[in-house]
């Protein structure tokens, strides 16, 4: 408030002081009352012209701009009570008696909403609102239907025909008022929304994202300029969302429009966001990441979406390592060369799936850090390679990183075998070159599956992929730094594979396996020393499957673990039987495990009160593990040791000599035995060598005070070298092959001290 003393500088300066605060009031349009001792403070300044307390009621409130309504009813003078409020509102208010004049009247005059009665000469209110729908939408031209409170049926009929409301030509002055003005808010707030969309629009011109408008009652789309450019669909007049849809990837069309409608079904949700494909003008893919806000009305039902679309193509394609292309990058171009027609799909090409061998064991001894230098280097390598291994310049040629340590590269013009394998083996020589790494000279070699697209026929990506992974497993199987081409035969194993996977899955739960027992012989004295518990399976249709057929399957799908658990846990239930058969006699009962097993979590607790409820003397229930449970997790393997010899497990390692040995396993970690690989014993005889490092190995056991057990022993003369050289004790087809648990039982039955046993 000013008063009229104040000097023009001082109103400025309190106006600016309080330029938030309204209303002001000039005080010299007011009478009021001088009151001596009263004063007014405005940001610390004192003022004393004091008014009466009357001159400061409030101001009538502003009358709206007038907007001009039009009311439509074929008996519009009965209702002049509700034009009547309408018009002291401050709203023009137009009539019309019938369709035709209003029609003409919303043509020649700006009108902003309509009051529209239930029949008119000729036609219902209905009729002419369904007529005015197809015309404007309810955002663009509000319809208010007047229907008597007793009619419900109408208000319904009247809503889904497009009605944004409906009241009582009756209803109470400030109600119709407030409805009228709620509508035209509405309307304002939707015209101010499309006028920031197009300013959107006008800004993000010269701009790569792709802004875009859905309103949603209209099913209209809106996209910049740079849809066009992508699509080749002009981007100047609305589409349907039926015609975006049209452009999305088959795979990604579902999970986009179900995000879509989780928008419709969630009142609550006010953003929204989502990637997918866009098939662009050149036949590529294109990755979006498609961000929008939502607009609702006041009951939350969905009414527009404005936001933008951003091509994230490259971060999607790319992998971030190594910058080659990555694996989604690969399957688009693969589908493209096999899609057909073009010049791509014309051209014989190589597929080579790329693995380097057992680059998790360098990974986990060097670190993270370290992998993913060696992974970078050998892209490099990869990628000068294949500009190389033609003499002219290949441009063609498609290099990716699909995941992990593994990689894929595409040659084109190469349509036979031998020229593939030759292609291979130069890429092998790159891989194998020394890597220098922090000081360390590091040697690493690839497993390489190969594919010919011309082989099958392929028809999409997954299909070759799949093949060249085939191929790829088999190369594995053959040991290091292999290269293998896939044929169909390979094929028919896989399938084999897969039914064989699908079996092992419901063999534990039907009693299909069983263990199989090969004894242990003292070879002092020929006494039944124990046995090794080996895993068999008896299937249903192929009889007794080998170990080396379904093990690994059971490794790589995690089935060894419950597998494992079982055959733990039958051994030694087992093993205390025989205990009770031979009080006196001390035997040992072993059982193997992986490294998945050993890691397992539930391992120790299992193997603990398996010792405990059987009641085993210390060492008497065995655990055979191999070195490379070691490998790369040597602290974690430690104190799981620790914890199974506390139970009173005794602990062995497997295939001793065949590793990365290391006397510090044997020195510094709590192993009862080790046993010697066969890969030595079978040598014995022909390989002075061999024969030497056995008897080392046996002599530090003995000097260390493990026990020692020979593996694979097939023969008199191996049997009589490793009782010359002191080796406790041996296993192997000399002896027997492993029996089942009756005949194992047998055997316990016919222990006796000083008696053995010999081949048939």
């Amino acid at each position: 408030m000013l008063g009229r003393g104040f000097s023009a500088a001082t109103a400025e300066e309190a106006v600016a002081a309080r330029r938030n605060w309204r209303p002001f009031i000039t005080l010299a349009s007011y009478p009021f009352k001088f009151w001596p001792r009263s004063t007014i403070r405005l940001n610390s300044m004192a003022f004393w012209p004091t008014i009466s307390p009357s001159a400061l009621l409030p101001l009538p409130a502003a009358a709206p701009p007038s907007r001009r309504l039009l009311l439509v009813d074929g008996d519009a003078g009965a209702l002049c009570g509700l034009t009547g409020c309408l018009a002291d509102a401050g709203y023009s208010v137009d009539l019309a008696t019938t369709a035709g004049q209003a029609l003409e009247q919303i043509r020649e005059s700006e009108v902003e909403l309509i009051l529209l009665g239930e029949s008119l000469p000729g036609m219902s209110g209905l009729d002419l609102l369904r007529l005015l729908r197809a015309a404007w939408t309810p955002q663009q031209l509000p319809v208010i239907m007047l229907a008597a409170e007793t009619h419900n049926e109408l208000e319904e009929a009247a809503l889904e025909a497009g009605a944004n409301d409906c009241m009582s030509p009756s209803v109470e002055r400030s109600r119709a008022i407030s409805r009228v003005r709620s509508q035209l808010l509405q309307k304002d707030a939707g015209l101010g929304a499309r006028e920031r969309s197009e300013r959107l629009f006008r800004a993000t011109a010269g701009s790569t994202d792709i802004l875009w408008e859905w309103n949603v009652s209209t099913d209209t789309i809106w996209f910049s300029s740079e849809w066009g450019r992508l699509t080749g669909r002009p981007a100047a007049g609305p589409a349907r969302l039926s015609d975006w849809l049209a452009r999305v990837h088959e795979d990604d069309v579902e999970p986009l429009e179900g995000a879509l409608q989780s928008l419709r079904d969630d009142p609550e949700q006010m953003e929204f966001g989502q990637e997918y494909r866009l098939a662009t003008t050149d036949g590529a893919l294109c990755w979006l990441y498609c961000r929008a806000n939502v607009e609702r009305d006041r009951n939350g039902n969905l009414q527009r979406l404005t936001g933008l679309q951003t091509d994230i193509t490259r971060n999607k394609c790319i992998d971030w390592l190594t910058q080659l292309p990555n694996r989604e990058s690969l399957l688009d171009r693969v589908d493209r060369m096999l899609a057909g027609p073009g010049p791509e799909s014309s051209k014989p090409f190589a597929l080579m799936l790329l693995d380097l061998d057992r680059f998790r064991v360098v990974n986990e001894s060097l670190g993270p850090t370290a992998g993913d230098r060696i992974l970078r280097e050998i892209a490099i390598r990869l990628e000068r390679a294949t500009r190389t291994v033609f003499l002219t310049g290949r441009t063609d040629d498609f290099l990716a990183r699909v995941h992990g340590d593994t990689f894929l590269l595409i040659l084109h013009d190469v349509d036979n075998g031998e020229l593939a394998r030759a292609i291979a083996d130069r890429l092998q020589a790159q891989i194998r070159r020394p890597l220098q790494l922090a000081g360390r000279e590091i040697r690493l070699s690839a497993s390489i599956g190969i594919v010919l697209s011309q082989g099958d026929h392929y028809k999409r990506a997954f299909e070759i992929l799949r093949d060249a992974e085939t191929a790829l497993h088999q190369a594995k199987s053959l040991g290091r730094a292999q290269s293998v081409n896939f044929d169909a035969e390979m094929r028919r194993d896989a399938v084999n594979r897969m039914e064989l996977e699908l079996d092992l899955r419901q063999a534990l739960e039907k009693n299909e396996l069983v263990l199989f027992y090969q004894p242990k012989i003292d070879i002092q004295t020929g006494a039944l020393a124990g046995f090794e518990a080996l895993l068999r399976w008896r299937h249903p249709r192929l009889g007794l499957v080998a170990p080396l057929q379904f093990i690994p399957i059971a490794e790589e799908t995690g089935l060894i673990i419950p597998i494992g658990a079982w055959a733990m846990e039958d051994a030694a239930r087992q093993f205390a039987v025989w205990r009770k058969l031979l009080p006196e006699t001390r035997l040992q009962v072993s059982v193997n495990l992986s490294v998945k097993q050993f890691f397992d979590r539930d391992l120790v607790e299992l193997v603990t009160r398996l010792v405990h409820e059987l009641a085993f003397p210390h060492g008497e229930f065995c655990l055979e593990v191999t070195e490379s449970v070691l490998i790369g997790e040597i602290q974690a393997a430690a104190e799981i040791l620790r914890r199974l010899h506390v139970a009173g497990v005794g602990l062995m390692i497997d295939d001793f000599g065949t590793g990365y040995s290391s006397l510090t396993y044997l020195t510094n970690l709590p192993f009862d035995a080790l046993k010697i690989d066969r890969s030595f014993i079978s040598r014995l005889e022909i390989d002075e060598n061999c024969a030497e490092v056995v008897k080392a190995v046996v002599s530090l056991a003995r000097n260390l005070k493990l026990d020692v057990v020979a593996e694979g022993v097939e023969s008199a003369e191996q049997l009589e070298y490793l009782r010359r050289i002191g080796c406790p004790s041996a296993q192997g087809y000399f002896f027997a092959k492993a029996v089942d648990v009756e005949t194992a039982t047998k055997m316990v039955l016919a222990a006796r001290p000083g008696t053995g046993y010999r081949p048939p």
